[in-house]
């Protein structure tokens, strides 16, 4: 069977500690990778990690870093998975577009026609409808928003296993200057 594969970023936070705490508490995941927003969701395909990674860097190719902002906590109820999400608020266009260049040529098969893309940070994965409840206002307790954050590069996550996955491959976002980002209206 071949590996299963992600694209992520890994944004730099303003609280990311007490996204990381929460996390600890209530997602499975915390684990494995720390806060994340996925860009290409899992896929397997027997493509090679080094076709991937050139697809990634092309991908990214001249696309400046961005801002971002994690407002509104959305949860999935205990059926759909019982996620509790930040939803990208500012910034949500620029990781549909990295989103949109990516599932493209090699991955344009693994790109979803059912869901559309809603960029966010997964902070909780709960089983119980009671559990999910409590975790939920846990979260609007515990992570006063808007969190101010800024995307700088992404990542290729191969899943190893169950509860074990490892980098394997980044990519830098351009950085671009003060300046060039006043006159870029950013």
């Amino acid at each position: 069977m071949s590996a299963q594969y992600a694209i992520v970023a890994f944004p730099e936070l303003d609280r990311a500690e007490q996204i990381a705490s929460v996390r600890r508490r209530f997602d499975p995941m915390a684990g494995v990778l720390e806060a994340h927003i996925t860009v290409v969701f899992p896929f397997a395909d027997r493509v090679s990690e080094n076709e991937i990674t050139a697809h990634l860097h092309q991908g990214v190719a001249r696309f400046p870093s961005f801002d971002i902002t994690l407002s509104e906590i959305s949860i999935d109820s205990v059926e759909a998975g019982g996620y509790i999400m930040l939803g990208v608020g500012s910034g949500a266009d620029r990781l549909a577009e990295l989103h949109g260049r990516l599932y493209s040529g090699i991955l344009v098969s693994h790109l979803s026609s059912v869901h559309a893309y809603q960029p966010h940070v997964t902070v909780g994965r709960v089983a119980s409808p009671r559990a999910l409840a409590n975790a939920t206002e846990a979260v609007h307790r515990e992570l006063t928003r808007p969190i101010s954050g800024r995307v700088t590069e992404l990542s290729l996550f191969r899943l190893d296993g169950v509860g074990t996955g490892t980098v394997v491959a980044r990519s830098s976002l351009e950085r671009i200057s003060m300046r060039d980002r006043h006159a870029a209206g950013g």
